[in-house]
């Protein structure tokens, strides 16, 4: 979620709580029931870890997210809208692939997308 420590400093932590409730619901809407899984890692940041995804799946699956989290309205709070950047990366090789590289990919993808403006998704396709 963009500017979330923002959101808590200007509305208070109550509703950043119910902000990340809320992010957290639109991402799940998103994502394939099965395989996928999400969790928040620290601050404004989750991790979404996706088995067996191609580049147009994940292509729709980000963009899912992208609009579910435009969406979001937190009661009262009508004014407040929500975005999000993305960074990704892949892992194609079990072999010469850590997690610790692919998470580094996303992360450095996650701030060319915060610095291109937000509310954007930046892949990286050369991952580890």
């Amino acid at each position: 979620m963009n500017y979330f420590k923002k959101v808590n400093d200007n509305y208070g932590h109550d509703v950043g709580d119910k902000c990340l409730v809320a992010v957290v619901k639109a991402v799940s809407l998103a994502l394939r029931e099965k395989s996928d899984f999400h969790a928040r890692i620290g601050g404004e940041e989750f991790a979404i870890i996706f088995q067996s995804v191609t580049t147009d799946e994940l292509e729709k699956i980000i963009s899912r997210i992208l609009q579910n989290i435009r969406a979001v309205r937190i009661h009262g709070y009508h004014s407040l809208c929500l975005t999000c950047s993305i960074g990704s990366s892949f892992i194609t090789s079990l072999e010469s692939a850590t997690i610790k590289g692919a998470l580094k990919e996303a992360d450095l993808a996650l701030y060319e997308a915060k610095n291109q403006g937000r509310d954007k998704w930046v892949h990286k396709i050369n991952s580890v």
